[in-house]
């Protein structure tokens, strides 16, 4: 992303911020994130339940496409949100592991 992207990016989510109601806020917010762990989601629960190796592209594609996921939900959210997405995306139980 360029810097007049970023920039681009930035002025636009100051605009919804400053002119949106909280309800809208809180939509955008649903949206955004939502589509984002959609994503993580489907990336960790294809990549976890896949035992064969194709070619080591894809493994390289997946691991990468996780891990800026990860960092971009993160930074939306917080880490323990994205460990309890993680969980269920793989379809481990928590509290069993306690």
């Amino acid at each position: 992303m360029t810097q007049t992207e970023l920039e681009q990016v930035a002025r636009r989510l100051r605009d919804i911020g400053l002119h949106a109601s909280w309800n809208d806020l809180l939509a955008l917010a649903d949206n955004v994130v939502g589509n984002l762990v959609d994503a993580y989601q489907t990336v960790v629960g294809s990549y976890s339940t896949t035992n064969v190796v194709l070619s080591p592209a894809p493994d390289n594609v997946a691991m990468t496409l996780q891990e800026k996921l990860y960092k971009a939900i993160v930074s939306l959210t917080n880490e323990e949100m994205v460990a309890r997405w993680r969980t269920e995306a793989c379809g481990e139980d928590p509290l069993k592991k306690q």
